[in-house]
């Protein structure tokens, strides 16, 4: 894990995005939800690229024995990001 690349955009397809990515993604839309920068340094810090991000649940974000521990409602809108980005997908 090095030093986050400045990225312009996340490319269309999620599926593509690398830790990077989401942690833009999740910056990008820190103002409208509740989780802030510790919570993103949690997922930052365990490398999730879009294949883990799409696969999250709150169980696993909030889990106080597993790596992220994240407070449930910060969880929620995590996971509501998670859930759009599935939609977009199809």
């Amino acid at each position: 894990m090095g030093n986050p690349m400045m990225i312009d955009k996340n490319p269309n397809n999620v599926k593509e995005w690398s830790p990077e990515h989401v942690k833009k993604h999740l910056e990008e839309h820190m103002t409208s939800s509740k989780y802030d920068n510790n919570d993103i340094k949690k997922i930052w810090d365990q490398d999730v690229d879009s294949y883990i991000f799409l696969y999250l649940t709150k169980e696993k974000l909030t889990n106080t024995n597993g790596p992220f521990k994240i407070k449930l409602g910060y969880a929620s809108h995590i996971m509501k990001l998670v859930e759009e980005l599935k939609e977009k997908q199809g």
